[in-house]
């Protein structure tokens, strides 16, 4: 019979996480193993589940879960779905979801995983470990996705040794369309691509990518940057764009799926974010052995060394940013070592494969070696 795990999220805007789960799902799934998607009726998976042709199961109403005052109604919700849809493993994705199931998965006797993405919710309110230390005593295993994030966790709240561990996310190694266009770095005169992708908020701090491209403007302008991604600061960002007069070197590419076939056109991932936990974009950047550079916060240090496959700068640091794009875009083969680099990075530390197969082992579906 098939061991069910359900991959429980609640989420307004699909990202890192979002993307993680459902790939997750897919490549699990197994004449063993059954994955279940259960989320808030959200259009995004619903329309992914259903491409995917993965089991979901839809909570109509979000009410309960969203006041803590209410978790313990829909712990008794919860654990009804869970029994009723024989669930036989809870795996949560995000703050709010682990410690909205850990009571429904402890009521239903169900072995519950949660997977904590980032640290911005303990950050912005430090008290709300508690919330998490509450969720291990009930048997909840926390899963975080760098060992930096299991330094900070285990730094701020009192868990138990074996209550957490880290395990790397990872992505897919990509399968390129027919049609991506690999540019040749011998053409004469191609430009020099820089790329960059994710929501246009605040904490992405793109306004210092758009920076330093005008300071690079001021060196070349055999160069572009492309910003792939919307959000709330789009008019603002474009705005920057125009009063520095860098429409030429600068171009908003709007929301893409097609990201892995943009970072096999660029030659440079960059990234500028003043908190991530684990970022699945650098990683993305990494499978295609890209050389990177990006802000040293959260667990970037583990997955760029410096001078071995991409540079590490303080947030905000327009000017070191700057010299950095400069450096590489100046020596091909400083390009092509700390992409070799990216792609050997990646294989030994990040596979897919590796990530999956240490899930699994937390189902309880593979023996331990």
């Amino acid at each position: 019979m098939k061991k069910r795990i359900a991959h429980f999220i609640e989420t307004d805007v699909p990202g890192g996480a979002e993307t993680m789960l459902l790939t997750l799902c897919e490549r699990t799934r197994s004449d063993s193993v059954e994955p279940v998607v259960i989320h808030f009726n959200h259009p995004f998976f619903l329309e992914e589940c259903s491409k995917r042709g993965l089991e979901q199961i839809v909570i109509s109403n979000n009410k309960l879960f969203k006041k803590t005052a209410l978790l313990p109604f829909f712990a008794i919700q919860f654990a009804s779905i869970l029994v009723k849809n024989r669930i036989d493993v809870v795996h949560s994705h995000l703050f709010g979801p682990i410690v909205g199931a850990s009571l429904g998965a402890f009521i239903a006797r169900k072995k519950h995983l949660g997977t904590l993405h980032d640290t911005y919710m303990i950050e912005e309110k430090p008290k709300r470990i508690k919330l998490l230390e509450l969720a291990s005593r009930l048997g909840t295993k926390l899963i975080c996705v760098s060992q930096t994030m299991e330094r900070f966790y285990r730094s701020e709240g009192s868990f138990q040794v074996n209550a957490i561990t880290t395990i790397y996310n990872s992505v897919p190694k990509p399968t390129l369309s027919q049609n991506a266009q690999h540019v040749d770095p011998n053409q004469k005169d191609a430009p020099f691509i820089f790329f960059t992708s994710g929501r246009l908020v605040k904490l992405k701090r793109i306004q210092d990518l758009i920076s330093a491209g005008a300071e690079l403007k001021k060196q070349s302008t055999n160069f572009k940057i492309l910003i792939a991604g919307s959000g709330p600061e789009e008019n603002y960002l474009n705005q920057l764009v125009e009063d520095g007069h860098l429409e030429d070197v600068i171009t908003f590419l709007g929301y893409r799926t097609d990201i892995n076939e943009l970072l096999s056109c660029s030659d440079v991932y960059v990234q500028c974010s003043e908190t991530e936990g684990l970022s699945m974009s650098i990683l993305e950047a990494m499978s295609l052995g890209l050389p990177c550079i990006v802000s040293d916060v959260g667990a970037n240090h583990e997955m760029v060394v410096p001078s071995e496959n991409g540079y590490l700068y303080p947030t905000g640091d327009v000017t070191g940013l700057a010299k950095h794009m400069l450096n590489i875009m100046k020596d091909q083969k400083l390009k092509h070592q700390l992409g070799k680099g990216s792609l050997s990075k990646f294989n030994e530390t990040f596979a897919y494969e590796k990530m999956c197969h240490n899930y699994l082992l937390e189902y309880g579906d593979l023996p331990e070696t």
